[in-house]
C-alpha cells in the first residue's frame, strides 16, 4: 500500500467521516435499556458476539465479495450483492440506518475517488434509486478502484464498524474514553485473527447474532432514545 492509499484508508476509518453513523447504535441502546450491557465488561461480551456472529460473516464477507466483483468489472453482480445484503437486513430501523449510512458514504466517496470508474457508476445507480448501498459495500468498491488490496479493505470495513459501535458505547453506557480505546485494541486483535474468506460466495453471507438482531428489532419500542437505531 502506497502513502496515498494508506491516507485514503485512514480517512475512511476516521470517526469524523460524515456518513451519520454516530447517530446509530444498531441495537446497543436496547441492550443497555434491558440491563444486558451495564459496563465495559458486559459491553465487551456483547461486542464479541456482534463482531464474530454478525459483522464478520455479514459486512466483512459482503465487502470481500464486493471488492472482487469490482475488480472483475462485474457491476451487475455488485448490484445483485447489494440487493441480497439489503434483503437480509431484517430489523426495520437498522435496515433504514444501514442504507442511509451507505448512501451517504458512497456519496462522499464518489467525490474523493477520480470520476469515471466503478464508484461513480455505483453512486449514480444509488442516487437514482436503482440500487442500494451499505458502508461496507461503498468502501469496498472505492478501495478496489483505488488499488487497495482485498485484505486491507476488509480490515478497514471491520475496523470502521468496530470504532463506530465502541464510540456509541462510550457515550451511551457510558464506558469512558480509555476503556473505549482498550476495547478498540482488543477488537484489532479480533480483526487480525478473523478467518480467511478465500473461496466464499454470496450464499455464504450470514448473521447469527440473535441477541443483537432482536435488540435491533425492539429499538423502535423504547420510550426514549438517544440513537436512531
Amino acid at each position: 500500500m502506497n502513502p496515498a492509499q494508506f491516507s485514503f484508508m485512514l480517512q475512511m476509518g476516521d470517526g469524523n467521516f460524515p456518513n451519520g453513523a454516530f447517530s446509530h447504535s444498531f441495537g446497543l441502546e436496547t441492550l443497555i435499556e434491558a440491563g444486558l450491557v451495564v459496563d465495559a465488561a458486559t459491553f465487551e461480551q456483547a461486542l464479541a458476539d456482534w463482531f464474530h456472529l454478525q459483522l464478520v460473516p455479514f459486512d466483512g464477507l459482503a465487502a470481500h465479495i464486493a471488492w472482487a466483483l469490482t475488480k472483475a468489472g462485474d457491476m451487475e453482480g455488485l448490484l445483485a450483492l447489494a440487493e441480497l445484503v439489503s434483503a437480509s437486513l431484517l430489523a426495520e430501523q437498522s435496515k433504514r440506518g444501514a442504507l442511509l449510512i451507505g448512501k451517504r458514504s458512497l456519496q462522499v466517496l464518489h467525490d474523493l475517488v477520480p470520476h469515471g470508474g466503478a464508484t461513480q457508476w455505483y453512486w449514480e445507480k444509488v442516487a437514482a434509486g436503482e440500487a442500494c448501498a451499505t458502508h461496507a459495500l461503498a468502501l469496498a468498491v472505492a478501495s478496489a478502484e483505488m488499488g487497495i488490496g482485498q485484505d486491507f479493505t476488509r480490515t478497514a470495513v471491520l475496523y470502521s464498524a468496530l470504532s463506530s459501535l465502541i464510540a456509541a458505547a462510550v457515550r451511551a453506557v457510558p464506558i469512558g474514553q480509555s476503556a473505549g480505546q482498550q476495547l478498540l485494541a482488543t477488537g484489532r486483535s479480533w480483526i487480525e485473527s478473523a478467518p480467511s474468506m478465500a473461496g466464499y460466495q454470496m450464499a455464504d453471507i450470514s448473521s447469527t447474532a440473535a441477541m443483537w438482531e432482536i435488540a435491533q428489532m425492539n429499538h423502535k419500542a423504547l420510550n426514549g432514545r438517544l440513537f436512531m437505531s
